[in-house]
């Protein structure tokens, strides 16, 4: 299935803040767009799996070798099946696949690019209903690793705002996945706090600010430093 011929895509601005952007190269951002252009906008009758299948809105079946065409011939095959397992792990599509073709659905399509006024959640709640019948032991492993991956590469993102580059190896996996969780923007703004009320000479060394230091920078702990107030001189009459 090729990109949709005529109509337009809804893409929010808060996408380029969110890590399966922040965490992703420039191919898989390619890959990412072309994935939703890709997608039905209405109902349409196609063939899977040898029967008649209605794809809903936000589904299309397709190919690796179909996306990887129209995302360019920079993109290869290997580069489209490896980032359609990272989008399956940060629930952004499910992906049932045959010898002849895949099945995409979008997950949460309706949410940003329905053109109702009301949103149902009948919908959501059958992409998530499909999403664990699709979803096999063999699938929950791939998952499982290609997760730890996805925390790496956060890991990875966030280590580089950081000045003093010091004991990086001593950030554990755990570690990495409590600030994974915590999401990039708390952990940049903690980043920012300290770099911006502390003087270089005095930054924590990486692995020390990763591992504890950044929690009194979160915004339930974070004090801001007070500058002196002058002291106020009596007038003489």
């Amino acid at each position: 299935m090729a990109i949709q011929p005529v109509g337009y895509l809804k893409l929010y601005r808060e996408l380029f803040d969110k890590p399966i952007w922040v965490c992703s190269n420039s191919k898989q951002k390619v890959i990412l767009i072309t994935l939703l252009c890709m997608a039905n906008f209405k109902e349409k009758e196609w063939e899977f799996e040898g029967k008649k299948y209605k794809c809903k809105a936000g589904e299309f079946i397709t190919s690796l070798e179909s996306i990887a065409k129209e995302c360019g011939e920079d993109v290869s095959i290997q580069n489209v099946r490896t980032f359609l397992k990272k989008l399956e792990t940060y629930e952004f599509l499910t992906n049932k696949s045959t010898n002849k073709s895949r099945l995409i659905s979008i997950t949460n399509w309706s949410l940003y690019q329905s053109n109702d006024s009301e949103l149902t959640s009948k919908l959501t709640g059958n992409q998530q209903a499909t999403n664990k019948q699709l979803t096999t032991k063999e699938e929950g492993k791939e998952r499982k690793e290609s997760k730890e991956v996805i925390i790496d590469e956060f890991f990875e993102t966030i280590w580089k705002l950081y000045p003093k580059k010091d004991g990086k190896a001593s950030v554990k996996h755990t570690q990495r996945e409590r600030l994974y969780k915590l999401g990039y923007d708390k952990v940049k703004l903690c980043i920012d706090r300290h770099l911006n009320s502390t003087e270089p000479k005095y930054y924590r060394a990486g692995n020390n600010f990763f591992n504890t230091y950044y929690i009194d920078y979160l915004d339930e702990n974070y004090k801001p430093k007070q500058q002196d107030q002058p002291k106020r001189r009596g007038i003489c009459i």
